[in-house]
């Protein structure tokens, strides 16, 4: 029996039937696979049309103040606010005289209203009326990508205080003023010159929330003056009233006699303005992180207090009393107690308690005779009220018994008279020795000498003004899974590539596999040209149509000759080959349909032969075992959202870092360190936060913590001269770099110093992935087959090279247990004890490998193989998360 339809003889009636009615195959999944691509792409579109308006959308100026009229020492906010960009400067602002300006910080805010991406950025600054009158502020000109905008000018009126200012007050400052004060405390009044002197600033706060919370300054001419400590928040009973406190405490020390004014002290702050809301607990918003509330800045000073200076007596003053000025002990040591003579004894005095360790100067020996006897040198002290000195005595010859006693003189102002601490002399015992009569040299450890002075003046580079790009501290390329998961495309791209090449290869050589490989494309193709065909009304044509399509078709994947397809050998067929059921269905049915229609006593209607196409589609389908590929697709097209809007995170926290900035032009280099710390602490890093990190510790004479903040950013920016420059400086003449490469690394891995790991990982991927892509066009375009050999052989060397470089790098540099000593100089002791014997001095900002760690102490090496043991606290590791 041949497959086909046949006409029967008109004057019969009847009609096609099929049996059980089949619903049509359900299109829903269809559907919303492609509705989820289509929400998929109007996402990333979304992002990509908020990223290009960022970047090229137009930018615009605007300045404005909270209030237009405020009394001499009120302060008023000027806000100047750019739309169409975050990545401005502040600019500068001048006031006219009669007000003073002070930069308070940045604000930026992303918004997206109708699919429109709006950025913008803020600055803003604190102007204070000094004197009254009608001010004009601006124009203010921003510098933007090489244009300059200009603001308009702001009318301001200043009336005297006490009188009204015709605007009323803002809620901030409504709300602020009644609850705060700043009170400058002292221990006592009176006091000695060169005496050192507890102070606290206590700042009282009322139920409101505060932000941005400067350090006070101190006015305190007359003395030195010691950084403020980080405040200690609490609650303290002021006037029989619990109120909520800030203490910052620091130490003053008068330098002259006399009665001095100490105060007043000036503290600037941010109120945040109370919103709307359930009620909350008032200590835990003591300080507030709200970003979006509204802050109103205040500015408070202090009482001032009056101390009398005393000059010290001369009665009574001892003969080697050098300028010390507290309560002093004094422990002396010395280490070994039984020697030879000619071999050192290293004597160690330390004087611990309450005082200015300015004035303190290492005691004084009683005599010396037998003895030769070098400088004393500071040794590392573990806490800042303490001073540790050795000195190295040789004893010249056998018989000596002690050690000479140590002086050491002071004035207390406790008890207000000079006071003199004398220790030992100390027992030891010294052996006769070879070297006896001619003690062998031996240098004690010292301070680096001082450097001849040259004409031209050195110091280090200055800092940078923008933060640069902040990233999430610790994050690098290398470790993302997302970039080890990267690595196997190319992998999957060259065995794909490689499958394809062998299924083209055997279509030519293997006429029945390529038969049965393209049966699928050419019925659908037949198919399609037999629905056009009824759609004509060509019914004759159609039924030719769809009947060789189909016999093609199953005579090419049953591998049977066409005129052997037939129902019960095609069903044969297919069971023996494991077709899917539907497929033996759909094959059933239309056998059963061409015997009705052969039999019918009239032709086939329409409805039949929609039917009949229905059910040869359904066969095709079924035997293709087709996939529906719609929700892959809209995975892809989410995915490429998700990795587009990845770009997109919130602003970084630059106002601590331009506030940095700031405190460091003024001078005041540890508070400036502070607030880099405090970037750090958020959880954000960049090179130029390191770096000038650095230059606040190395002006605060902390240089062990600069070559640490130096080489953190050396990290991330190897290539930056202002580091490099800066980082030598600070290591100065004693301070051993440790981790340069000798010549035959800079040969073998040339890329290692000049590039980062991330960027060496990034370069070594693309190497790799361009090598996979020319293998596997060398395996898909045999005529392209020996210039891409070529091209993959050259990538590959080009891997190789950047492949070494990173490893090496990232050995050396990132996986390195590097540390940097930040203790000052410390003494590396042969075992992990404070009674060790020094081994050698490792000098304050040089680099050390840490080996092991035992019971708070790390074991360390030098560059030169030397190693020995410090305490944990006196270095810090170079990568830390």
């Amino acid at each position: 029996m041949t497959l086909g339809f046949r006409k029967h003889a008109r004057g019969r009636t009847g009609r096609l039937h099929t049996g059980a009615s089949h619903p049509a195959p359900p299109r829903t999944a269809g559907r919303a696979g492609l509705r989820s691509l289509r929400v998929a792409l109007v996402i990333a579109g979304l992002a990509v049309r908020g990223a290009q308006e960022q970047a090229l959308g137009a930018v615009s100026v605007t300045a404005s103040l909270d209030t237009s009229a405020v009394q001499v020492n009120e302060a008023v906010t000027l806000s100047i606010e750019i739309s169409g960009a975050q990545d401005v400067p502040p600019p500068a602002v001048e006031v006219p005289d009669g007000l003073t300006a002070s930069y308070l910080g940045p604000a930026t805010q992303v918004s997206i209203v109708n699919g429109q991406v709006r950025t913008s950025v803020t600055h803003r600054y604190s102007v204070v009326a000094l004197r009254e009158g009608t001010y004009t502020l601006g124009p203010f000109a921003v510098a933007y990508r090489g244009q300059t905008l200009r603001t308009q000018p702001l009318d301001l009126r200043v009336t005297a205080a006490g009188t009204a200012s015709g605007a009323a007050p803002s809620a901030g400052q409504a709300a602020a003023a009644p609850g705060f004060r700043l009170v400058l405390e002292l221990e006592k009044s009176t006091a000695y010159v060169q005496e050192s002197l507890p102070v606290s600033a206590v700042l009282e706060v009322g139920n409101a929330r505060i932000d941005e919370l400067r350090y006070p300054v101190l006015e305190a001419p007359g003395f030195a003056v010691e950084p403020f400590s980080q405040p200690l928040q609490g609650e303290e009973i002021r006037e029989g009233q619990r109120v909520r406190t800030a203490r910052f405490r620091t130490r003053v020390v008068p330098l002259r006699p006399g009665t001095l004014s100490l105060g007043p002290a000036q503290i600037r702050l941010s109120v945040v303005v109370t919103r709307r809301g359930r009620p909350r607990d008032p200590f835990e918003q003591f300080f507030s992180t709200d970003l979006f509330a509204e802050r109103r800045p205040v500015e408070l000073k202090s009482n001032t207090a009056m101390v009398e200076v005393r000059e010290l007596p001369t009665t009574g003053r001892p003969s080697d009393f050098r300028g010390a000025v507290g309560q002093f002990d004094l422990e002396v040591s010395a280490h070994p107690n039984e020697v030879k003579a000619g071999d050192p004894i290293t004597l160690r005095m330390r004087i611990a308690g309450p005082g200015n360790y300015a004035t303190v100067e290492p005691p004084q020996l009683d005599g010396a005779d037998g003895f030769k006897v070098y400088p004393p040198h500071a040794a590392a002290s573990p806490a800042e009220s303490e001073r540790v000195y050795e000195q190295v005595l040789i004893p010249l010859r056998a018989g000596a018994s002690a050690l000479p006693a140590v002086r050491f003189s002071f004035f207390d102002p406790a008890e207000a008279k000079y006071r003199t601490l004398v220790r030992g002399p100390i027992p030891i015992s010294v052996l006769p020795g070879e070297s006896a009569q001619k003690p062998a040299k031996v240098e004690a450890p010292s301070r680096p000498p001082q450097q001849a002075p040259e004409t031209l003046g050195r110091d280090i580079v200055y800092i940078k003004e923008a933060p640069g790009n902040l990233s999430v501290r610790g994050a690098r390329l290398y470790r993302a899974p997302w970039f080890l998961a990267f690595q196997l495309l190319p992998l999957v791209l060259y065995a794909s590539a490689l499958w394809y090449a062998r299924r083209r290869d055997r279509l030519h050589s293997d006429a029945r596999y390529a038969r049965f490989m393209r049966a699928g494309r050419c019925a659908r193709k037949a198919l399609g040209e037999a629905r056009a065909l009824l759609r004509r009304g060509a019914e004759e044509e159609f039924d030719a149509a769809l009947a060789r399509a189909v016999r093609d078709y199953l005579a090419a994947k049953l591998d049977l000759p066409v005129g052997a397809i037939d129902a019960a050998r095609v069903a044969d067929c297919l069971r023996r080959n494991g077709a899917p059921a539907n497929a033996t269905v759909a094959a059933e049915r239309f056998f059963a349909l061409l015997e009705q229609v052969r039999y019918a006593p009239s032709g086939p209607g329409a409805g039949e032969r929609h039917e009949a196409l229905r059910v040869a589609e359904q066969l095709v389908a079924a035997l293709e075992r087709q996939r529906f590929r719609d929700a892959a697709a809209a995975t892809v097209a989410l995915a490429a959202a998700a990795c587009l809007a990845r770009g997109a995170h919130a602003a970084a926290p630059q106002a601590a870092f331009y506030e940095a900035n700031r405190l460091y032009a003024q001078g005041q280099f540890q508070v400036a360190a502070q607030r880099y710390e405090d970037v750090l602490r958020a959880g954000w890093e960049s090179a130029e936060l390191y770096y000038n990190l650095g230059n606040a510790y190395f002006k605060a004479g902390q240089r062990g913590l600069a070559v640490l903040s130096y080489e953190r950013a050396r990290r991330l920016a190897p290539r930056d001269a202002d580091i490099l420059a800066n980082l030598r400086f600070a290591r100065g003449p004693s301070g051993r770099p440790g981790d340069e490469p000798s010549l035959w690394q800079r040969l073998a891995f040339p890329l290692a110093e000049p590039l980062t790991t991330d960027a060496l990982a990034a370069l070594a991927s693309a190497a790799y992935a361009l090598a996979m892509l020319a293998l596997s066009l060398r395996a898909l375009r045999p005529a392209a087959a020996r210039p891409a050999g070529h091209a993959a052989l050259l990538l590959g060397v080009v891997w190789v090279l950047f492949a070494a470089s990173f490893t090496w790098r990232l050995w050396h540099y990132d996986l390195a247990r590097t540390a940097v000593v930040t203790a000052g100089d410390v003494p590396v002791r042969f075992e992990p004890s404070p009674d060790g014997t020094t081994h050698f001095v490792a000098a304050e900002g040089s680099l050390l490998t840490v080996l092991e760690e035992h019971n708070g102490w790390k074991q360390v090496a030098r560059s030169d193989g030397r190693k020995g043991w410090v305490p944990s606290t006196a270095v810090t590791p170079i990568e830390s998360s």
